[in-house]
């Protein structure tokens, strides 16, 4: 009696000989196939190289603790970011923070 890794090992290996020969068969669809996995994966990994380097990594300042973010909070919508009118009213405005 064959064991369970015996039959996942057969069952894979008769699985991968059954595609080699689908893809000797039809080869612009296996090359299709080829193309559309390593897209696939180079996109993914390009996106995630990006998320990671911005959502995950600590920012790259001395005392990131001490970053703020300034912008507008309207009664319904947030706004990260403000536009050059509010920034140069805001500049005019503004204060040093204490040490």
């Amino acid at each position: 009696m064959k064991s369970s890794r015996e039959v996942v090992v057969g069952d894979g290996r008769a699985g991968c000989a059954f595609a080699l020969r689908g893809f000797h068969r039809a080869p612009v669809f296996a090359v299709t196939v080829m193309a559309t996995l390593a897209l696939g994966i180079g996109t993914t990994t390009a996106v995630f190289s990006v998320v990671d380097r911005i959502l995950f990594r600590a920012l790259p300042y001395a005392d990131d603790s001490r970053l703020v973010s300034v912008g507008l909070v309207q009664s319904l919508e947030r706004q990260e970011f403000t536009l050059g009118g509010f920034y140069y009213e805001w500049h005019d405005q503004q204060k040093p923070l204490p040490r």
